[in-house]
């Protein structure tokens, strides 16, 4: 969390070398705010879920229509919290970089889906060149067979 606020206070401190637009100041907004209310989130699932023994925890996570459903919705608040606090950041630090160096973010941004994507290509390819070949053997065994049967009529 703290390389967050370093990269908040890096940008939006008065006289920044960079300029923020109100999409940056929207994106760090959002991330702030996710990042304090997953805090939160983790602060009233400690208080009232931790030491505490198994009975009373499956008695305070059922809800009032004796299920589990809302237990298991809240608990992943604190998960979509950091997610949002972290897409909101990565936003908010694309758009400073794209200010300063459009060319560059767009290259690297390049670079980096292609190397994340490579396995599923590499894949791709596997799958297509072994199609091919299958399909390259049974049409050889075809014209194969139909020359034998031309060969012994």
């Amino acid at each position: 969390m703290a390389s967050r606020a370093d990269a908040a206070m890096f940008a939006i401190t008065p006289g920044s070398i960079f300029e923020l637009n109100s999409h940056a100041y929207t994106a760090i907004a959002a991330s702030s705010t996710a990042c304090g209310l997953g805090i939160a989130c983790n602060m009233w699932f400690l208080l009232r879920y931790s030491w505490v023994d198994l009975e009373t925890f499956v008695y305070r996570a059922r809800d009032i229509y004796d299920s589990y459903v809302f237990f298991s919705l809240s608990s992943r608040m604190p998960t979509f919290c950091m997610l949002l606090s972290s897409v909101s950041l990565m936003a908010f630090l694309g758009l400073i970089a794209c200010d300063a160096w459009p060319v560059g973010v767009l290259v690297i941004g390049i670079l980096v889906a292609f190397v994340m994507i490579l396995q599923f290509i590499v894949y791709g390819m596997h799958q297509s060149v072994t199609s091919a070949l299958r399909v390259w053997r049974a049409g050889m065994v075809f014209i194969i067979q139909g020359f034998r049967c031309l060969g012994s009529g």
